[in-house]
């Protein structure tokens, strides 16, 4: 992670390598499904299952949330992977933003801006 300030701007932005922070600490699609699923306590299957029961919602939307913001998926390569439509996807990462602040596990440390 390498946080950097903007001069024309005065803004601080971060700016994350995904790609290469990703794949030297292996975090994968696969193992972001493993790590939610056994936070919440529920099958692997069951987490990509179409299940309309609120824990399956919420670890479903914390997976889309973390697909997108920390692995840099996008929400079509996201729909593609659990059987869900890109619109959905996104409302997913809409509501996943809101569970990631209450559940108390972290994928990757933030730079503090």
């Amino acid at each position: 992670m390498v946080c950097i300030s903007h001069p024309a701007t005065g803004y601080q932005k971060r700016y994350v390598f995904i790609r290469l922070l990703v794949l030297s600490l292996g975090i994968t699609f696969a193992y972001l499904v493993q790590l939610i699923a056994d936070y919440f306590a529920i099958k692997q299957s069951d987490l990509l299952s179409s299940s309309k029961q609120p824990v399956r919602v919420r670890a479903r939307s914390l997976l889309c949330f973390w697909a997108v913001q920390e692995l840099g998926m996008t929400a079509t390569t996201v729909a593609r992977e659990i059987g869900m439509t890109q619109p959905a996807v996104s409302r997913a990462v809409e509501r996943g933003r809101g569970i990631a602040g209450e559940v108390d596990i972290r994928l990757l440390v933030q730079c503090k801006l």
